[in-house]
């Protein structure tokens, strides 16, 4: 009776064994077959009609359908892709990586066209045409394309976000151009008139700040300087006035002693008094 009673133990702890065993095989994580993914589940429509669009696409319905996530090179490569146009499907085949350890396997997607966003009117963001005073570097007054968008977006709030790649300028004068929508986002036509905004002027006294200019060199017999001998003087006595000519300002009540100087021409304005002496 004792034998039997220790032949049946035995018997309990091997099946009691053999139901732990079974219990950790069912524990391991599957793989998944890319071959079970079948029907209109095949059927993708990438963001756009390139390969990189359509393998992102695939992964992420990898991920849909059989939950796992894979990487291109370590769980699945790539092959066989056609362009999808507007008159076919185009596709792509998807073949699992032989040491991948989520999926095995393979399928081919089918890839449908993706039609481009439509174009707004260049017309929708540039609304007020007539910019005013714009900032023109160039010397024959005609802007260039960079210059044109700030003063778009200076009077169009709509155009925040344009930039010189949204449209091409054109039939560009000094007093206006013909902007045309170009890329993906703009078309048609707007034609915008400016002028030329007139440059700040320093004032004279930034560089003239020694006004006390003491013995200076003057021909004539009367005693009073030209602006040419003045400017000389102003330069001896202010390294600021190194670059400043004759045409940069104008020269007034002259007497033995003393000047006004005015500034003149496109950089200098206000006016400085100096005062010198026969030297």
């Amino acid at each position: 009776m004792k034998k039997l009673l220790s032949l049946l133990g035995a018997m309990g702890m091997l099946a009691s064994t053999g139901a732990v065993a079974s219990t950790v095989v069912s524990c391991k994580a599957s793989t998944a077959d890319l071959s079970t993914i079948k029907g209109d589940d095949l059927k993708l429509k990438p963001t756009a009609n390139t390969e990189a669009a359509a393998k992102t696409a695939v992964i992420a319905q990898i991920k849909a359908k059989l939950s796992k996530t894979v990487v291109e090179k370590t769980d699945i490569t790539f092959s066989d892709y056609k362009d999808a146009t507007s008159a076919a499907a185009g596709s792509i085949k998807v073949t699992a990586v032989s040491s991948s350890k989520n999926v095995k396997g393979s399928a081919t997607f089918s890839l449908a066209f993706s039609e481009a966003p439509a174009k707004a009117e260049l017309s929708t963001v540039i609304k007020v045409v007539e910019l005013g005073d714009i900032t023109i570097a160039a010397s024959d007054g005609k802007p260039t394309a960079d210059e044109i968008l700030v003063g778009v977006k200076a009077k169009n709030t709509e155009a925040k976000d344009l930039t010189v790649s949204d449209f091409a300028a054109s039939e560009i004068t000094t007093s206006g151009a013909t902007l045309t929508g170009a890329g993906d986002k703009y078309q048609g036509t707007v034609k915008v008139t400016f002028s030329k905004k007139a440059a700040s002027k320093a004032e004279l006294s930034t560089v003239i700040k020694v006004v006390e200019l003491g013995n200076i060199t003057i021909a004539a017999s009367d005693g009073k300087p030209n602006a040419d001998e003045i400017l000389v003087g102003v330069k001896a006595k202010n390294t600021e006035a190194k670059d400043l000519t004759v045409s940069d300002f104008a020269a007034s009540e002259i007497t033995t002693s003393g000047a006004t100087l005015t500034g003149a021409g496109d950089k200098y304005q206000g006016t400085v008094k100096v005062t010198f002496s026969k030297g």
